[in-house]
């Protein structure tokens, strides 16, 4: 019963950096209630089991209060605001004039986005395994104290809503170690790959690809031979070792729905597109 009221509300979350979802959404303007103008951002949200679409405002499409604490730990492990970089970075890419810095914020989106999906990963495998461990801990301790029942309940629920995020945020530090010091190599580079006119890209709830040759598939990025996201309808930004080159790499409509293919399947529940 408690595992499936944390399930119920955790499943809900989307991880894709406001940012970034704004990419993949048409900027109209409204007036507010005091009658100021401010932009409004609307995506549309594809369902991955359902295939249902809706129209969705991107500010209404964040995690959940839930992960708030371990992805705010998490992030601080980066030395400057990312999401704020973001925004210059993709800028630059599309204009074709990046430099070093702008390849350094997007390997770093890239991994706060990869760290993000497998603390929500490591949560959701772990979270019936934690909660099975401390309902015996919990009736061992009432067998004892029969007296305390009612405290010790409290206690027992208050440590599923903190525990599994613990668990997950111990486990991923040493991701965020081994992942930053991979990223810190200068020989790791970004492959720009741009969709054709005919075709555009669209971005998963968990939008970091990682992928072995063997095609194990969420492994570390450490550990991948393909490592990509979807920065923009047009372009999709790849991990690469010594990249040949900073211009665009322009690609087919077939490999741009390859890489869509890879969004959806991977995805936890939805993924997003520019509205038509």
């Amino acid at each position: 019963m408690i595992y499936n009221m944390f399930m119920e509300e955790f499943i809900k979350s989307h991880l894709v950096s406001q940012v970034v979802l704004r990419q993949f959404a048409v900027k109209t303007v409204v007036k507010t209630d005091d009658g100021k103008k401010k932009y409004k951002y609307e995506t549309t949200v594809h369902n991955k089991e359902t295939d249902a679409t809706e129209l969705c405002d991107v500010e209404n499409v964040a995690y959940l209060k839930v992960a708030k604490k371990a992805i705010a730990e998490l992030e601080q492990q980066w030395s400057h605001d990312i999401e704020k970089d973001t925004k210059s970075a993709i800028n630059s890419i599309a204009n074709n004039n990046w430099t070093d810095k702008h390849i350094g914020v997007v390997k770093d989106l890239m991994a706060l986005h990869f760290i993000r999906s497998q603390a929500f990963a490591l949560v959701g495998n772990n979270t019936k395994y934690i909660i099975n461990i401390l309902e015996a801990r919990k009736n061992e301790v009432v067998a004892v104290y029969p007296e305390y029942t009612d405290i010790i309940n409290q206690k027992y629920v208050e440590a599923i809503k903190t525990a599994p995020l613990e668990v997950a945020i111990d486990i991923l530090k040493t991701y965020i170690t081994k992942t930053k010091k991979y990223l810190a190599d200068t020989s790791v580079g970004l492959e720009i790959g741009e969709a054709p006119d005919n075709a555009e890209f669209v971005i998963g709830d968990t939008p970091v690809i990682t992928m072995t040759k063997a095609g194990d598939i969420s492994v570390p990025i450490t550990e991948a031979e393909y490592v990509a996201m979807p920065i923009t309808p047009k372009y999709l930004v790849a991990l690469k070792k010594n990249p040949d080159k900073r211009k665009p790499v322009k690609l087919t409509k077939q490999q741009v729905e390859n890489a869509n293919n890879k969004q959806k399947r991977l995805a936890r529940t939805s993924y997003f597109s520019i509205p038509e």
